[in-house]
């Protein structure tokens, strides 16, 4: 991440620098783990049903994290260390990471689907890997937190960023899009996952299109041509269908199967 200093980052994310005092350092690496702190990061304790991560500001700012973003600000303020208090935490690390991505002037990619996105957006980043310095979301990093520090480590090398971004309920990718803001966005296709929380496969197709809130008035689409719901949507943007069907714009022939060697066509 490139370095960020304290009163840029309480503007990024709309808060208060509790202790302000001149001199102290940029920024340069975010944490969500007081048990994995990197030197002089920035600690943002995270929220869930279960769990309070304001509880271990003290242990991460022990650890070594320079300061902390806190929606409950400590009763006793280390003299070195900062505290930028903020309505929440979680809407924090989002407008943060979009602010970050604003520095960027390179090809975003953002893909979600019901099956396959990983590999999907593996691929993608291996093939645009051949010519081009490429960030990709590690692993299966797509929610709201993995998505949002993908995004906070890019650095001036990159020359593209393909992100997978995942959703189990309306509004998710809508979210993640509003981070990601791509140029292209992908869906791989419409399954049954998570169904039991979106109603029907036409709610699925639903919270899936809300990838194409946040694309670019210039971006492209890139559909399934082969999955019949997503043959059903038309937007006002260029589109291209991929697949083995003969309506698809890009159509895959020839397909061999080679075992572990792999698949051509």
């Amino acid at each position: 991440m490139q370095p960020f200093t304290i009163e840029e980052i309480a503007q990024m994310v709309h808060g208060v620098w509790k202790n302000p005092r001149p001199g102290m350092a940029p920024i340069s690496a975010v944490c969500t783990d007081s048990r994995s702190i990197i030197p002089g990061s920035l600690f943002l304790p995270w929220v869930g049903e279960r769990f309070d991560g304001h509880r271990f500001i003290d242990a991460a700012l022990e650890a070594g994290a320079a300061g902390c973003l806190c929606a409950q600000t400590p009763e006793n303020l280390r003299p070195d260390k900062f505290y930028i208090e903020v309505a929440d935490t979680r809407l924090a690390l989002r407008d943060l990471a979009a602010a970050y991505r604003d520095r960027f002037e390179i090809p975003f990619i953002q893909i979600t689907g019901s099956v396959g996105k990983t590999t999907t957006k593996d691929m993608v980043a291996a093939a645009l890997g051949a010519k081009l310095q490429v960030l990709k979301t590690p692993a299966n990093f797509n929610n709201d937190i993995g998505t949002p520090l993908t995004l906070l480590g890019l650095e001036a090398e990159h020359q593209a960023a393909v992100i997978e971004t995942g959703m189990n309920h309306f509004g998710e990718i809508a979210y993640l899009g509003s981070m990601v803001r791509p140029d292209i966005a992908v869906i791989s296709n419409i399954g049954d996952a998570h169904i039991e929380f979106l109603g029907s496969r036409e709610g699925i197709l639903k919270a899936k299109c809300e990838i194409f809130e946040h694309l670019k008035p210039h971006g492209l689409a890139i559909l399934n041509g082969d999955d019949a719901l997503l043959n059903t949507v038309s937007l006002p943007i260029r589109m291209v269908r991929c697949g083995q069907s003969e309506h698809c714009g890009v159509r895959i022939t020839e397909i061999d199967d080679h075992g572990v060697d792999g698949i051509t066509c």
